[in-house]
């Protein structure tokens, strides 16, 4: 193997011997290519995505409440936003369409601040994005819900989003049904202890 392109982004390996070359096999062997992801913005003036430079993750912006149960307003500052509540359940619009790459899924979690922050976690802990979602109309949101009355500023970093491979693209799955797994127990939740 030859390295015929290395910068601090992508390293590209040349495979000698191959006269075609697998996407699944350059996918398989960690030979890194740029993905194009295509995003589309419904808020022209939020601020565009970007990788985060001291990680690998992309931070996703809140430009408004998707299910419409709060208005704009602004706090006594003048910064525009929102007043969420104590119990409120609601979906934040991320501002953003998104065609991921065949073989790829998209993960969203909280920022590590934003509970902190705002006292709201995502409602779901974990959201999946597949590849199938990304037509025009297929808007990323996350869902939260409140644990304390706050004021959420619009443009606010309030989760983030890496993508990773597929299951699909890395292995072919075959589910077997058994009556026995002929293992040991571990003795269910927490077995392991405390400390």
């Amino acid at each position: 193997m030859n390295t015929i392109f290395d910068n601090s982004r992508y390293i590209v390996v040349l495979c000698l011997n191959t006269t075609s070359i697998n996407k699944k096999e350059i996918i398989m062997n960690n030979v890194y290519l740029p993905l194009e992801i295509k995003v589309k913005y419904w808020d022209l003036s939020m601020p565009r995505l970007e990788i985060n430079p001291k990680g690998d993750w992309i931070d996703l912006r809140v430009v408004d409440i998707a299910n419409k149960s709060r208005s704009l307003t602004k706090n006594n500052v003048g910064e525009e936003g929102w007043f969420l509540a104590t119990g409120d359940f609601l979906l934040l619009d991320l501002g953003v369409s998104i065609e991921l790459p065949e073989g790829f899924e998209a993960v969203i979690v909280p920022r590590s601040s934003t509970f902190k922050r705002w006292g709201f976690i995502q409602a779901n802990h974990y959201g999946v994005i597949d590849n199938s979602y990304k037509g025009d109309n297929d808007k990323w949101l996350m869902p939260i819900l409140c644990f304390r009355s706050t004021f959420l500023p619009k443009y606010a970093r309030v989760c983030q989003f890496r993508i990773q491979r597929t299951m699909r693209s890395q292995w072919n799955i075959k589910l077997v049904e058994v009556e026995s797994l002929n293992n040991p127990d571990r003795n269910g939740f927490g077995s392991t202890g405390v400390k």
